[in-house]
Formats: structure tokens, sequence, C-alpha cells
């Protein structure tokens, strides 16, 4: 495709050659749900900053990256009426940074 979908999806096809030589690279992991954020495979994009969490627990980024995440699911199962998902992914949210938590309710009122 034009927009760099099937690179995209080659990529993220690839990975598991890659990882099996780099699986202490928490950066591979990050740059690989990064990709699949692009191809809106947001589960699968928490599992990879899951797993640089996992390698890196002190990196403020990948939390934040993955707080975004789930608050982002649980915005789309409110708006789907999934009313207690939507809260399991908003307590996911914050058991990765009650900041950006607090700026997300300044911004779109109580959860």
């Amino acid at each position: 495709a034009s927009d760099g979908t099937s690179t995209l999806l080659d990529s993220v096809r690839c990975s598991p050659l890659f990882v099996a030589h780099h699986v202490v690279v928490p950066e591979y992991y990050v740059n690989k749900a990064k990709s699949l954020i692009k191809l809106a495979d947001l589960r699968s994009a928490i599992s990879c900053f899951k797993q640089a969490l996992q390698l890196a627990p002190l990196d403020r980024s990948i939390r934040t990256q993955l707080n975004q995440l789930h608050y982002a699911i649980g915005q789309m199962l409110m708006e789907q009426r999934s009313f207690d998902e939507a809260l399991d992914e908003f307590n996911a949210a914050l058991a990765y940074s009650k900041t950006n938590m607090a700026v997300y309710i300044r911004r779109y009122g109580s959860i």
C-alpha cells in the first residue's frame, strides 16, 4: 500500500525472528507497540508495552503509554455503553499513572 501499511505489517509479522535474538531490548517492544497502535491493534500494543516494562520497570514513558492506551480503550468502551469493561480499563490506566488520570478527569469530567 502507498501509505506504508504493508511495510508496517511486514515488520510486525517478522518480529518473532528478531525477538529470538534480542529479547532483552525494551526499545524493540516499544517500537513494535507503536507500530501496532498505527494499525489500531491497541490490545496487542498493550501487550508489547508490558513486555518492555518488564525489561525496564522504571521507564516512565512506557508507563505513560500504557496509561494512555488503557484510557483510550476505556473511552471507546464508554461510547459503546460497556460501562463495566470501561471501568476495568480506567482502573488499569490508574495502575500505570495516577498523574495522567488526574489530567483526564480535569479535561473530561468525572469518569
